[in-house]
């Protein structure tokens, strides 16, 4: 199972999670932001490039996130079962699973909208 997430912190909770819940299942990080710049197409470099104009963001190292990016890219779609957590709440993993959905095309996954997800406490 092959767990797909946005963002670096969103991928360190849901491994911690899982493991406290007894499973090793791997968990796979989206780590560009859509939200924010030109992203058709989404490409790392261009929207670096932009926000270092636009933002006066410093130099980042995108050469490095663009090869993480291609390497997401093709581990997300070599597996068959993959289960997709995201929050229509937060823009990032929005745009992220936005992103996701155009690139997979036919291929199946799960989705876990965890904008949707209703949190009882729990009786001590």
């Amino acid at each position: 199972m092959l767990h797909i997430v946005f963002g670096e912190s969103a991928g360190g909770a849901l491994r911690l999670a899982l493991r406290q819940a007894g499973r090793d299942d791997e968990v796979l990080s989206f780590d560009d932001d859509l939200s924010f710049g030109p992203i058709d197409p989404p490409n790392p470099i261009v929207r670096a490039a932009w926000a270092r104009t636009e933002l006066y963001f410093p130099d980042a190292t995108t050469a490095t996130l663009a090869d993480s990016l291609d390497r997401f890219w093709q581990r997300a779609r070599s597996v068959k079962k993959r289960v997709v957590w995201f929050s229509r709440r937060t823009a990032s993993e929005h745009c992220g699973f936005l992103e996701l959905v155009s690139q997979m095309g036919r291929r199946s996954y799960a989705v876990v909208d965890a904008g949707a997800v209703i949190f009882y406490p729990t009786k001590k």
